[in-house]
């Protein structure tokens, strides 16, 4: 299996172990032979969305994490007055389209977004999991599908993962594309609009999110399952 690498400082041109690159290099270069990225321990500054384009399969997924042993921060640093002037990241990371399947993220920690954590968009087969995701402006891992049944996103597992402390209090209205409802829109983990089938929700636990721990709409055969919520807006919704 191809294997990349990047780190905080890393300048290197071929994402090699011995000379890492940046992380929005090492994205645009995940493909099906060079399928897994090693993300060294550190903080990275994520100043836009890291979007997977690449896709992997059921034998050969795609696979995002932190290097053995180490520990790798995705942040944005934003604040209410950066969301609301849009000049920051609104998701760490964000898989589209169902061209863009089999995308597995794991172990890794991010906060500080303008929007999502983690957003699935369009997008079936992935997974999420073994993740700290906090103190985002918005809910820490996202599901969608198409409200008006167009495309799917089914599948997808959020398994063992730690989500808290996300919130949106003090924003209103739609800004940069992302919609803010003064607490009311910042959930740990969600499914929502539309056509999804057969996610897993399982083993995560999710606290002190602003709107609720886990919320799932409009959702079919969704299995969600031992997982500890507390201290949200709401602990768990299924509705639709």
């Amino acid at each position: 299996q191809g294997k990349l690498f990047a780190s905080p400082n890393g300048n290197g041109e071929d994402c090699s172990e011995a000379a890492p690159c940046k992380i929005t290099k090492a994205f645009t270069k995940l493909s099906s032979e060079k399928n897994i990225l090693f993300l060294r321990g550190g903080i990275y500054k994520i100043e836009r969305k890291l979007e997977v384009k690449a896709s992997g399969t059921k034998n050969k997924p795609i696979i995002i994490e932190s290097y053995p042993g180490e520990q790798a921060v995705l942040t944005a640093y934003a604040t209410k007055q950066k969301v609301r002037a849009g000049n920051m990241a609104q998701a760490a990371i964000y898989i589209g389209g169902k061209e863009n399947q089999y995308i597995h993220i794991r172990k890794l920690e991010i906060k500080n977004m303008g929007g999502n954590g983690i957003l699935i968009m369009r997008s079936s087969n992935n997974k999420v999991e073994g993740c700290k995701i906090h103190n985002n402006f918005n809910t820490g891992i996202s599901i969608y599908a198409d409200i008006k049944g167009g495309s799917v996103a089914d599948n997808n597992k959020i398994i063992d993962n730690i989500i808290y402390n996300n919130s949106d209090v003090g924003l209103n209205g739609t800004m940069n594309g992302r919609y803010y409802n003064n607490g009311d829109s910042a959930d740990g983990i969600s499914i929502v609009r539309g056509n999804t089938h057969y996610n897993k929700i399982v083993h995560n636990t999710v606290y002190n999110n602003s709107d609720d721990g886990i919320d799932v709409i409009i959702s079919r055969n969704s299995y969600i399952a031992f997982n500890l919520t507390s201290k949200n807006g709401d602990p768990v919704v299924i509705s639709g």
